[in-house]
């Protein structure tokens, strides 16, 4: 009888044990879930003080966003701007006073007209660079060297024992 009550402590004692680990995992599953609401909390705080901050910006404010409009008119003209590296005058004219007009905000409108200076000096270096830009790209595509290498000429002879 000696070794059957051995027996029952151990199955005892293992029941005890995996009732132990049992609560330690719901407690663990519980302190996760707490940390997760903690998280979730502090981000919607900080993703609220962010937004706030936004909001105060000059960006925020929506005149930021006046300069959208432009330039998705001079995206319009991009075949243009690569096949004529130069504009037509009336063109560059009529998107300078397009970028210009907006709000009446003295930041908003020197920073709509930074924007449009900083355009047309993109322009300006894409025509002066075109032509470079194609020379390069044919060169490379046209000058092509037929020597082979002589490394490779003796890992082939290597391979098919010549």
């Amino acid at each position: 009888m000696n070794s059957g009550s051995g027996i029952a402590e151990l199955m005892a004692a293992e029941n005890r044990a995996s009732q132990i680990v049992a609560e330690a995992r719901i407690a663990r599953g519980d302190r996760l879930k707490q940390a997760q609401a903690d998280a979730d909390a502090l981000i919607a705080a900080y993703r609220l003080e962010q937004q706030d901050a936004f909001d105060a910006s000059p960006v925020g404010d929506g005149k930021f966003f006046g300069l959208l409009p432009p330039l998705l008119e001079l995206m319009k003209f991009r075949s243009m701007i690569l096949f004529y590296p130069v504009l037509p005058k009336r063109l560059t004219r009529n998107l300078c006073t397009t970028v210009s007009s907006g709000s009446g905000d003295s930041s908003s409108t020197k920073l709509q007209a930074e924007t449009a200076a900083e355009i047309l000096s993109m322009q300006a270096q894409f025509s002066k660079n075109a032509q470079k830009a194609v020379d390069v790209l044919l060169s490379k595509c046209c000058e092509v060297s037929l020597d082979v290498p002589a490394a490779r000429i003796r890992s082939t002879q290597k391979l098919y024992g010549q």
